[in-house]
């Protein structure tokens, strides 16, 4: 679908996701733009916070656009009791994206935030990604187990805090379990999945499970071409 013509469809549904979440000094600017194909369950007043001190139109856009090759599955946005989404700035997040936060947990995101079609954000304690993080297709964000495991009579700890810190690239179909931390100016390769804590900075994680491959690394934003 033309993309002007998303953005029409979704014009009624952006008007509901900031009226109903944000507090009306902030909802009457639109800052969240969310496409008209994302379902969205169980929002209440305040489930979601805009920390920016230069609030604008659109300046987080959740369903739209990503690498158009990709075929994109349908989205979700669901905040249950307690629970809070919380941008500090812009944000991107593809088509597909599908947001799920269960009571009292926290998901945070920083500004200049972006990810590609079909990632999967489920918060049952707290995910905060910092500055400048960017995410490829089809990644998984999953702070916890889902179901309760035990082993030799002792209930396993299901929940666990994700924290990405600033600059870090996150390959495509990458799973990132509960209890990870990565450090600054990282990358994590392709088809890795995260399931520890990573204090370095600047290295390059891959496998499954990942492990530290590189270090001393640096990476740059592809500049997109313009014709």
């Amino acid at each position: 679908m033309k993309s002007k013509v998303k953005y029409l469809l979704s014009i009624f549904k952006t008007v509901y996701i900031n009226y109903k979440c944000l507090d009306l000094k902030k909802a009457y600017k639109l800052p969240i733009f969310v496409s008209y194909d994302t379902k969205l369950y169980n929002l209440a007043k305040k489930s979601i916070d805009i920390k920016s001190k230069d609030l604008k139109t659109a300046m987080i856009k959740i369903g739209f656009g990503g690498t158009t090759y990709i075929p994109n599955q349908k989205g979700a946005f669901q905040i249950d009791k307690g629970g809070k989404v919380i941008f500090y700035g812009k944000a991107f997040l593809g088509e597909g994206t599908c947001i799920f936060v269960e009571n009292d947990a926290k998901l945070v995101f920083k500004d200049n935030f972006a990810s590609n079609k079909n990632c999967i954000f489920h918060c049952a304690k707290e995910i905060t990604f910092e500055e400048n993080t960017l995410v490829g297709w089809n990644t998984n964000f999953r702070d916890n187990d889902g179901h309760t495991i035990v082993e030799s009579g002792t209930k396993k700890e299901n929940r666990k805090s994700i924290s990405i810190d600033k600059n870090v690239w996150i390959g495509s179909y990458v799973d990132i379990l509960k209890g990870v931390k990565i450090g600054a100016d990282s990358v994590v390769a392709t088809r890795s999945c995260v399931t520890k804590e990573f204090n370095k900075n600047n290295i390059l994680l891959g496998g499954y499970p990942a492990k530290i491959i590189k270090e001393d690394i640096l990476w740059e934003k592809k500049k997109k071409k313009r014709f």
